[in-house]
């Protein structure tokens, strides 16, 4: 153990010869001015209630206190004079406050191995946006204060409860700031014209590495401007390994990813809350980013507008529709929990673009179909697992093939319904659909072209029946002007063909002979009623087509 010194409580005062002042003199003043008729408050308690009368005697060198030796305490700067008991100034001084300087006092942690540092060490551990001036009182901008504390980078920065105001504030690589929770430590964004807190890994900033802002809330001006956090990089420069974890309010956009291309900002986390925005909540690029988001209040009606590249979505949950734009990334259990604003974005509660995404028990949760006709909106490949549509209020259709060339696979979905498959334009081609499990049991409803299927506009049409029970027409599309009359093939090479008729228009469907069973009675020539959406799926049994699922 280090040895410690051990010192008297009380100061010393000497006579002029040397010896502790005996019966001597000591008058405190305003500073600067003799003491000696302008006195100040001076107290015998560090808690400034025992009022000390002056001059203070002393005795055997100690200010006294009732014959006890004592301190002394003021509460601002002040003058000292000193006399003997004969009147003599023994010591004299215009400015002595004293100041101790922390390089001065000694600290050691307690446990074995501990080593003796200096207070200002210690203290020197931790880095505060107050240790440089930051106000926190939301109307001082103290965006000067944030950039100095971070020094030349790589350290921590405590920002204390308090509400700051920053403008364009640039990160700097491995610093991260750290607030006293969402609650407590604000950072106001202090104009729409530029972002509260700027990542940008440039020429003149470098690298981002390892940044972060923790436990803190970023308020934006509650309208549609620059984002409240924005992170951009340009080659050479990244963003790279960082930690994000904050809170947003009233923003235009919570968080916004800038790049040129997807591997300039990688391998960051993202785990952010969003209470109102103005705009698109989160917009995100780049590339093996790790990603946890939720939004309230999406006015937009537009939570996500992702275009990463093999990338993870942990946790996706909002009141806007998700766009899932990338290549190769993976979202589990999105869920879209109602539509704030008066409509979704592209009529739909989860877009999904881009190439070969997968998505993993995603929700549909009480989104109504005036707001969001579509609950899935697909383009191009993807695989969508256990896919779910839930609530009282749900879109009229649960699956929109909306592109040429769509080429995707469908694994389980229990709970979906209406349980229809919408290709939603004539133009659209749903190739290499797949449904696995429980929803290959779906009806399914074809709007546009599906293989093997045809669209008939005028009002007679006769189903190919020179291939086998495959047959090359296994969707009919009517989209005639009046009523359409459909023959029908026979024959025991068609004997367990399915075919589906759908109705684009409000014109009745029937048999050019009564060779047709309904879901009750006899054969007959009726099909499908005169009412757009109208769909019956039939098999034949070697004599009739009977009606197996319609609508």
């Amino acid at each position: 153990m280090t040895a410690l010194s051990i010192q008297s409580p009380f100061p010393t005062i000497t006579d002029i010869d040397g010896q502790p002042l005996e019966d001597g003199y000591i008058w405190i003043g305003v500073a600067n001015l003799p003491p000696i008729g302008n006195p100040i408050a001076v107290y015998w308690d560090a808690a400034l209630t025992q009022p000390a009368a002056l001059p203070v005697r002393t005795r055997g060198g100690y200010p006294v206190n009732a014959g006890t030796p004592a301190r002394l305490y003021v509460n601002s700067d002040y003058s000292i004079q000193v006399q003997n008991r004969n009147g003599s100034v023994v010591y004299s001084a215009p400015q002595a406050t004293e100041r101790l300087s922390a390089d001065l006092v000694t600290f050691i942690q307690a446990g074995s191995g501990a080593v003796v540092r200096t207070a200002q060490s210690k203290m020197r551990d931790v880095v505060s946006v107050k240790d440089f001036g930051a106000v926190g009182d939301g109307v001082t901008d103290d965006t000067v204060a944030f950039t100095n504390a971070q020094g030349a980078g790589n350290r921590l920065v405590l920002v204390p409860a308090g509400t700051y105001k920053l403008n364009n504030m640039r990160l700097k690589t491995g610093v991260v700031f750290q607030g006293e929770g969402y609650t407590n430590t604000i950072i106001q964004q202090a104009n729409t014209a530029n972002p509260a807190i700027y990542g940008l890994a440039d020429a003149t900033t470098g690298q981002l590495i390892s940044c972060g802002l923790l436990k803190l809330r970023v308020k934006g001006l509650g309208t549609v401007g620059a984002s409240a956090v924005k992170l951009e990089a340009t080659a050479p420069y990244v963003v790279s390994f960082g930690d994000y974890d904050y809170h947003a309010e009233n923003v235009s956009t919570a968080l916004e990813i800038v790049v040129a291309s997807a591997n300039e900002v990688y391998s960051n986390k993202f785990n952010i809350y969003c209470l109102g925005a103005a705009s698109t909540a989160f917009v995100t690029e780049g590339v093996y980013n790790e990603y946890r988001l939720e939004s309230v209040l999406c006015a937009s009606g537009k939570m996500l507008e992702d275009t990463s590249l093999k990338s993870t979505f942990y946790y996706c949950v909002g009141d806007g529709t998700f766009e899932f734009n990338g290549q190769m990334c993976v979202a589990i259990n999105p869920t879209v929990e109602t539509i704030a604003a008066a409509a979704a974005y592209d009529n739909c509660a989860i877009r999904i673009g881009g190439f070969d995404n997968t998505l993993i028990n995603p929700v549909v949760a009480e989104v109504e179909a005036s707001k969001a006709p579509n609950a899935f909106n697909i383009f191009n490949k993807h695989v969508l697992i256990n896919p779910r549509i839930i609530g009282t209020n749900k879109p009229n259709f649960p699956f929109v093939f909306s592109t040429l060339g769509s080429s995707t696979t469908l694994i389980g979905g229990d709970s979906v319904s209406p349980n229809k498959i919408e290709a939603y334009t004539n133009l659209a081609t749903v190739r290499n659909l797949n449904l696995v499990g429980d929803v290959s049991s779906y009806s399914l409803k074809v709007n546009g072209n599906y293989p093997g299927s045809s669209y008939v506009a005028g009002t007679t049409y006769t189903v190919d029946s020179l291939l086998t029970a495959s047959g090359l027409d296994s969707v009919i599309v009517i989209g005639s002007s009046g009523t359409c009359t459909i023959t029908l093939p026979s024959g025991a090479n068609q004997i367990g063909r399915e075919l589906t008729i759908v109705s684009r228009v409000a014109q009745t469907v029937q048999s050019s002979s009564a060779d047709v069973v309904p879901p009750t009675g006899g054969p007959g020539t009726a099909i499908l009623p005169a009412s757009i959406g109208e769909w019956a799926r039939m098999r034949y049994d070697g004599t009739n087509w009977t009606i197996v699922a319609n609508k």
